[in-house]
């Protein structure tokens, strides 16, 4: 590390510490610098991190994201000598305490890092500030920790001690040149979150509720915990303790379990999820999991499915780790509950095949594929029930339904979201003849109508004839 560089650095910018100008009368200060650089211990706080970081290198592949929860609050560094480095964040505001200010107006995210854009309200280090747009970029950060840096560099005019602005005339032009590649951030401060300032996770509302697979996995999200599930059975379940977005329709969540049905000793271990394409009933999720990776080492008795530490969870468990391979399509039935006579379980009363699983929201069709005398049971589709109807009689009616997954999204693309019918006769409480409106037999099947109304006309309303489809069930 270069001394004589890094002194000047800190009287000619505003990167690093702060005002450097004001930190150069601090005489106590540079003394314990100078005897801190002298014995390499500069590193606990300080990294060199130029041109050869691969995980940050890049600007192109930053993307504007909605700045995380976990970014907002007071970070710090106690550097001795009555000199403590601040930082305060909100979703409005950046500040670099007793050097710099200003409005956030943009922010881009790529795992765990990002830049965040502000339009400057003051700077005590630079000519003329105001109003000219400056970039930060921070990375590694957990809810407790947070490595960031300042824009400068020593051949742009703007950052020339007692002349330069210290920012650009424009939002695009900052951006575009106060970039990790350009070298304009090779020092960061590693800080930590003061201990008066734990925030509340945020979890979206989007990402709230119940949410189900075409692979029969069941993923349960509130404010403070995770759960997943498969077959009724809990996989595993933590509280959340952390959700940082990755984009703007994706994010990461980090767990602490309580408990997981595959690792032994994994209670108290931290865990990260990963899901992508977010929308208000459809997401992507994965649980982390890496089989080079000695802790999801499935034959090992001592793995534990997790990390001892939050922060070893989130710096280890990244898409760009590897850890994030196989995502499972979830839908969420958020929907007006329809009461209808066939809730419950179901399956085919002759081949005892098919299984249908209906609820005040959905239908699920399933198949044992398996055979022989051990099940192997796939979904065929799930479908969001939309109308339920009964004749007087009672014991005959159907259900509207909207296919919302198929088993085969590809080769099936043209029935998602399609409308069809589910028609019942003679249910006597535990046996029922069911048919599916443009099915033979319950799990061959064609694209839907394009409406409700379109669907009732057709298998309803009209002259379509089921006697020949009809198949009986019994729970």
């Amino acid at each position: 590390m270069n001394l004589v560089r890094i002194i000047n650095h800190e009287v000619t910018s505003n990167q690093r510490f702060g005002s450097y100008a004001k930190i150069g009368r601090r005489a106590g200060f540079y003394a314990a610098l100078i005897l801190v650089l002298a014995f390499g211990a500069m590193f606990v706080s300080c990294e060199l991190d130029g041109s050869n970081d691969d995980n940050h290198q890049s600007n192109d592949d930053y993307t504007a994201s909605v700045m995380p929860e976990m970014l907002k609050g007071t970070w710090s560094y106690d550097w001795g000598g009555g000199y403590i480095e601040r930082y305060i964040i909100n979703a409005e505001t950046f500040i670099s305490e007793n050097s710099y200010a200003g409005t956030i107006v943009g922010h881009r995210s790529k795992e765990n890092a990002g830049y965040i854009t502000i339009q400057l309200t003051e700077n005590s280090s630079y000519v003329d500030p105001e109003d000219k747009f400056y970039v930060i970029h921070y990375k590694d950060l957990t809810s407790s920790t947070l490595s960031i840096a300042g824009a400068y560099h020593a051949d742009d005019p703007a950052f020339e001690y007692g002349v330069g602005s210290g920012g650009k005339e424009t939002q695009a032009e900052a951006e575009s040149a106060m970039t990790v590649s350009a070298g304009y951030f090779g020092m960061y401060s590693s800080l930590n979150r003061e201990s008066d300032d734990v925030p509340s996770v945020i979890i979206l509302e989007n990402l709230k509720g119940t949410w189900e697979s075409i692979w029969g996995e069941e993923y349960i999200i509130n404010a403070t915990t995770f759960t997943s599930g498969y077959g009724g059975s809990v996989s595993y379940t933590g509280t959340i303790i952390a959700h940082n977005a990755d984009g703007a329709d994706a994010g990461y969540i980090t767990i602490q379990y309580t408990e997981n049905s595959t690792f032994t000793d994994s209670e108290g271990k931290f865990y990260v999820i990963h899901y992508k394409n977010l929308t208000s009933s459809t997401f992507s999720v994965s649980g982390a999991s890496n089989s080079e990776d000695p802790d999801f080492d499935f034959q090992s008795e001592t793995a534990t499915g997790g990390k001892a530490t939050q922060a070893e969870a989130e710096s280890t468990m990244t898409v760009a780790g590897g850890y994030f391979g196989f995502y499972s399509d979830c839908y969420k039935f958020n929907g007006t509950q329809f009461k209808n006579a066939l809730e419950g379980d179901w399956i085919d009363y002759d081949m005892e095949m098919i299984f249908v699983s209906i609820t005040d929201k959905r239908i699920k069709v399933s198949m044992d594929i398996s055979m022989n005398a051990t099940p192997s049971i796939v979904t065929i589709f799930i479908g969001e029930i939309v109308k339920a109807a009964e004749a007087e009689e009672e014991d005959t009616g159907y259900i509207v339904f909207r296919y919302a997954l198929i088993g085969n999204d590809m080769a099936n693309a043209d029935i998602i979201n399609t409308y069809t019918v589910l028609y019942w006769e003679n249910h006597d409480g535990d046996e029922v003849k069911l048919a599916i409106g443009g099915s033979e037999n319950m799990y061959t099947f064609s694209a839907g109508e394009a409406s409700i109304a379109a669907a009732e006309s057709k298998y309803i309303n009209g002259t379509y004839d089921f006697s020949d489809d009809l198949m009986d069930f019994e729970k």
